[in-house]
């Protein structure tokens, strides 16, 4: 388990804020005021520092176009414009863009073509053992005739 320092004690490590942010404004409808999302944030993330809504107010800034924050920090990285801000205090969830759901459509086909290959794999190595068990059962009853003769046959 990851262990994470908060207030000078250990504790679980829980999931990054942006998703504990995209799953309260989804609980919320998709938008609401800085004061709904707070609360959705209660409910459903334990622990909380004391400084926990400054993080709230900054993973939205983060992770929205809209931000100044946003614009400047994001030239060199590919983060995910996930919240709009339009109007003071009011965030919502911003609609996913065509290149995401392209993306997710193709990352989906590609594990269903990795679980294809790997069904594969366990077939071909199934059919190699089974091919091996036929070799050696030829050579069991296809060996030289004189070995398995009975005397009489022999005489």
């Amino acid at each position: 388990m990851v262990m994470r320092v908060l207030g000078g004690k250990r504790m679980p490590e829980t999931k990054p804020w942006r998703d504990d942010l995209v799953d309260a404004l989804r609980s919320i409808g998709g938008a609401g005021s800085l004061d709904d999302i707070y609360h959705a944030v209660e409910q459903t993330r334990k622990p909380l520092s004391k400084q926990w809504k400054g993080t709230v107010r900054c993973k939205l800034q983060q992770f929205s176009s809209d931000s100044q924050w946003w614009r400047k920090s994001n030239r060199n990285t590919n983060r995910a414009d996930l919240f709009r801000n339009p109007r003071t205090g009011y965030w919502e969830l911003r609609p996913p863009s065509r290149d995401t759901t392209e993306t997710e459509s193709v990352q989906r086909l590609e594990q269903q073509v990795a679980a294809q290959n790997q069904t594969i794999h366990d077939l071909n190595q199934r059919i190699h053992r089974l091919e091996h068990r036929i070799r050696a059962l030829r050579v069991l009853f296809f060996t030289a005739p004189s070995s398995r003769t009975s005397r009489r046959d022999r005489r």
